[in-house]
């Protein structure tokens, strides 16, 4: 498969030199995560780069292991009894008795407590504000736009990452253990990252084909902060980047229900995502490709060009399956919880 980011990259290169660098470094900070989120990384050791690790988003081909404080885990999920989950329907041609295989039991799983959910909805919405505020968030991307930045990628916060994998345990029923709980909360943060990761390429191919290195740097600023700081409803790409989440649910191993009610507590745009399910998130990001190509925010639908096959260009499938994208675990100085990935 081809190393996709790296041609980008050296496209830019080209097109820098051909037409200008429009990131000078009095510049770069318009489009630095870091600054737009006030994330001050002082408090915390050199990041740990986990690309030489993780080779694979596969479920099984990595392990997750806790060195934790001893602090007890809650479990509410066991609440939810078996009756309650909707196991997929059994074939008329199968005899009654045949055991339901694993896979069937945890599709089961991901799609059943409804009702359990509903009755406590307000207990788990308090439980996920992640996204309450546009400061100190869970991750950010880090865009390779910034050339003096060679810690490009999707940075995570350890304990933050913990404290989302203490919440999956205690409302998901798929994830029996302390360590698979953790990893949902790995995969959780690295699908909403990995969309804005997708987007980063994706502005990128609309840059080289127009021949305009500035069209990122111009979105940053006129209308991704400008509307996640100010508009009512928030970042577009945001709202979109959880319905990327949402869709995943089976992939991440979180229960669908859980998952909805815990991208509804979360800020403004993130918790817009249900905006765009179904065929509605072709239109979005139809939507968000045009705002990177008019560096505006509102355009009317008649006005938008159908560009959102660039984004299925730069195929999301294959950023599940081959990890092409550096991820940095970012570890506090003297935690006592930590987190080991291994192979």
């Amino acid at each position: 498969m081809r190393d996709l980011p790296k041609e980008l990259i050296e496209s830019l290169e080209k097109l820098y030199l051909e037409v200008g660098d429009p990131y000078l470094e009095s510049d770069e900070k318009s489009i630095d995560q870091k600054v737009g989120f006030n994330i001050d990384n002082e408090a915390h050791e050199i990041p740990l780069n986990l690309q030489g690790v993780i080779h694979s988003l596969n479920w099984d081909d990595f392990k997750i292991d806790i060195e934790s404080n001893g602090e007890e885990w809650q479990r509410e999920i066991h609440e939810c009894q078996e009756h309650e989950e909707q196991l997929p329907p059994v074939a008329n041609d199968k005899i009654e008795t045949e055991e339901i295989s694993e896979k069937e039991k945890l599709r089961g799983i991901l799609d059943g407590c409804e009702d359990f959910y509903r009755r406590r909805s307000k207990e788990i919405g308090e439980d996920f504000p992640e996204a309450e505020s546009h400061k100190k968030p869970c991750a950010w991307y880090e865009t390779f736009h910034i050339r003096s930045n060679n810690q490009w990628g999707i940075h995570i916060e350890e304990c933050c990452l913990l404290s989302v994998g203490r919440k999956i345990y205690k409302w998901n029923k798929a994830t029996s253990t302390h360590e698979d709980a953790c990893k949902a909360a790995f995969f959780y943060i690295m699908c909403h990252e990995l969309f804005h990761y997708i987007s980063d390429c994706s502005a990128t191919v609309i840059e080289i084909t127009n021949r305009n290195p500035e069209l990122y740097k111009k979105y940053m600023t006129s209308v991704f902060w400008d509307d996640y700081k100010n508009h009512p409803q928030g970042a577009l790409e945001e709202a979109l980047a959880n319905r990327y989440v949402y869709g995943r649910y089976k992939f991440m191993r979180i229960n669908k229900h859980l998952l909805f009610t815990m991208l509804k507590s979360q800020y403004k745009g993130y918790r817009d995502f249900d905006k765009y399910l179904g065929g509605n998130f072709r239109k979005g990001r139809r939507t968000l490709i045009n705002q990177v190509i008019n560096t505006k925010s509102k355009i009317h639908r008649k006005d938008q060009l159908p560009l959102e096959q660039v984004m299925d260009i730069v195929d999301q499938k294959s950023y599940i399956l081959q990890l092409k994208v550096p991820v940095w675990l970012h570890r506090k100085t003297g935690a006592v919880e930590k987190l080991t990935f291994t192979i």
